[in-house]
């Protein structure tokens, strides 16, 4: 016989023999404590907030053994449907901790779950899908956010602040582990984030289970809306970041109308092109600044003081002599195989991507291209390593991947010279270091031809 079936909204105090069916909107690794009635046992907490409508929404604490909660905890994740059933219903303490340590809810009510005598299932009714659909609705007003522009230009107002935000990912990094003087596990994963008024925020997250939910958002364009997300002015890095707390829910792919005016901004203006390694994606007859070496040089590496202003890519011309090219050198250093998923460099013995980060373990999800550096010079200095990849490197060159493997090395060489001391109308883009990269790239978008070159 099924169980019978309860809203959210019509909980009422005590024990419940009926069953909610919602979508886990938010969910938090497990901690575990001393018993106090037991000396020497361990006892374990797990929090997770489930939804059964747009409107609403609970909390929901798992107490019990470590093997009790961890087997738990492994049986669902972030957005998974279950059913509950046979729970407490408790009135909201109210109390700074639980304000503090659980994500707000309109509901007035918490759910207690028990080892004795709780059962949380999997969830395949029929009506699975439509309880899907909830995960596209953010928990608040579809206006009740601050862009990265705001943030960024308020941040002494809203340092140490909670905060709702929408924004696209724009980079997924590593989860890293380390122990800290106390001897706890901690975990940390950044992401970067963007929107039409900033390029690059920071977005970190101490917890493993909202951590390890991101590997999903690898695929572009990703559009995020964050509650409570906590703000602070980060003195070594000396600019505004966000962390994920035990309060903030994330709605991915929000169906809203700022949403989706977003996602299109991402996508029709390359916002989401932020590798280098991914080619060309900018349209050099939008490009009208000119720089001398010296500059882009002062520009990548400007002081402390000066990075927040220059952590952003910037565009521009160079006129410039080709002063190193070592073109005829082995093919291998110049054909580099990288993940289509990522764009991580792949070992080529291996051909398997070894990002952690990354779902992509398949041989045809990599992809093969010409990658180069050179040298420029012009009369205010020298500058190495220009990148030049993918179809820029085809164009140049007037070859592909498997033309230059096929090459003769004296072929090369000839072609080399036809580079090396000549002069150039170089379009480039610079990536300065920070957030997302630790050493400064300038990518060359396209190296005219030597009598496109002005004095």
């Amino acid at each position: 016989m099924a169980t019978e079936r309860i809203f959210i909204k019509d909980l009422v105090v005590g024990p419940s023999k009926k069953a909610i069916v919602g979508l886990v909107i938010a969910k938090f690794d497990k901690r575990s404590f001393p018993d106090k009635k037991e000396y020497g046992v361990m006892k374990s907490l797990m929090n997770f907030t489930i939804r059964d409508t747009p409107e609403d929404f609970i909390n929901v604490a798992c107490w019990g053994s470590e093997n009790f909660i961890s087997n738990l905890s492994d049986s669902f994740g972030i957005g998974s449907v279950v059913q509950l059933s046979d729970f407490l219903v408790r009135t909201k303490g109210n109390t700074e901790n639980e304000e503090k340590y659980n994500p707000s809810t309109q509901s007035a009510f918490n759910i207690s779950v028990s080892e004795s005598y709780t059962k949380l299932n999997a969830y395949t009714g029929e009506d699975h899908d439509h309880i899907m659909t909830l995960s596209n609705y953010p928990i608040r007003d579809y206006d009740d956010y601050y862009t990265l522009g705001d943030i960024l230009c308020n941040g002494h107002n809203l340092n140490g602040s909670m905060v709702n935000i929408m924004a696209c990912v724009r980079e997924v990094g590593e989860i890293k582990e380390f122990v800290s003087k106390a001897g706890k596990n901690i975990v940390k994963r950044e992401l970067v984030l963007f929107d039409e008024h900033c390029n690059s925020f920071p977005l970190i997250i101490w917890d493993r289970e909202v951590a390890s939910s991101v590997n999903q958002w690898m695929e572009n364009p990703i559009v995020l809306f964050l509650v409570d997300v906590k703000v602070q002015f980060e003195e070594f890095r000396q600019k505004m970041t966000g962390s994920v707390t035990a309060k903030t829910i994330i709605t991915v792919y929000p169906d809203t109308p700022q949403a989706h005016h977003l996602a299109a901004y991402a996508q029709n203006n390359g916002g989401l092109m932020m590798n280098p390694f991914e080619g060309n994606n900018d349209c050099v007859d939008d490009i009208n600044d000119v720089y001398t070496i010296a500059e882009i040089e002062e520009k990548l590496n400007g002081n402390t003081d000066e990075m927040s202003m220059f952590s952003q890519p910037f565009s521009g011309i160079v006129y410039a002599t080709v002063s190193h090219f070592d073109l005829d050198k082995e093919s291998r250093n110049y054909v580099t195989i990288r993940c289509k998923l990522c764009k991580r460099r792949v070992p080529n013995e291996t051909m398997i991507c070894n990002n952690i980060s990354c779902n992509n373990q398949s041989r045809d999800q990599m992809t093969s291209s010409l990658e180069f550096r050179i040298s420029l010079s012009d009369h205010t200095m020298g500058l190495d390593n220009f990148l030049m990849v993918r179809d820029v490197a085809e164009k140049t060159l007037q070859c592909n991947v498997e033309d230059f493997m096929t090459m003769e090395d004296t072929t090369k060489t000839t072609m080399k010279w036809k580079f090396l001391f000549e002069r150039f109308k170089v379009y480039f883009k610079a990536y300065p270091a920070g957030q997302e990269r630790k050493k400064p790239i300038v990518n060359i978008l396209d190296l005219g031809n030597p009598n496109d070159f002005v004095f």
